[in-house]
């Protein structure tokens, strides 16, 4: 449902947008989400930014609409569900060393030599070369349709490896620091559980 109301807002407030990382990955593997993921993965060009800020002002100025935003300028932009104390204790929301649910939102710029990056150089493998983004394709998630790239098997296969149709299981790392992106970056510990790409 996360997706879902996101994805109405962008068509709403005409966000270009595409599906990129594991939720690209999950749209041409099975048309849903991965298995034990726990995000989704949007990103968006700099001349749709201005509306994604609106987007923004939607989402503070009606609660009743079930999200909460939270800025990790000047990178990204994460949607998380908005819910009582109550419920999420219900549905054991907030569970240490467990990722809660969001919708990662990624700027993307122009790259040097042309195609598209995210800001900041987020995912360092994650990129676009001339002619893979265009003409967008509209691609089944869950019984709904949202935007990819184009070639998104060149792109998939590119960052995740020749076998990106094939899934890993790789370990969750307790108490890692995020990165400048949002995202945990590497060490070593004790695991907990595992997320599937």
């Amino acid at each position: 449902m996360l997706g879902f109301k996101l994805v109405h807002l962008f068509n709403k407030f005409e966000v270009q947008y595409l599906t990129c990382g594991g939720t690209l990955l999950g749209q041409i593997r099975g048309k849903q989400l991965i298995k034990h993921d726990y995000d989704l993965d949007y990103e968006v060009p700099a001349c749709s930014r201005k509306a994604l800020f609106e987007v923004v002002k939607f989402v503070k100025e009606n609660p009743m609409y079930g999200l909460r935003v939270v800025l990790r300028l000047p990178y990204m932009v994460k949607f998380v569900p908005l819910m009582a104390k109550t419920l999420a204790a219900e549905i054991e929301f907030d569970r240490p060393d467990v990722p809660n649910p969001t919708a990662d939102v990624f700027f993307a710029e122009p790259r040097p030599g042309g195609g598209q990056r995210l800001v900041g150089n987020c995912w360092r493998n994650w990129y676009y070369l001339p002619g893979e983004i265009h003409p967008i394709v509209k691609r089944e998630f869950s019984g709904h349709m949202w935007d990819s790239p184009h070639n998104a098997t060149g792109i998939l296969r590119r960052y995740y490896g020749k076998d990106f149709m094939i899934p890993k299981f790789y370990p969750w790392p307790k108490n890692v620091p995020s990165d400048k992106c949002g995202q945990r970056s590497g060490g070593t510990s004790s695991l907990t559980k595992t997320k599937t790409r």
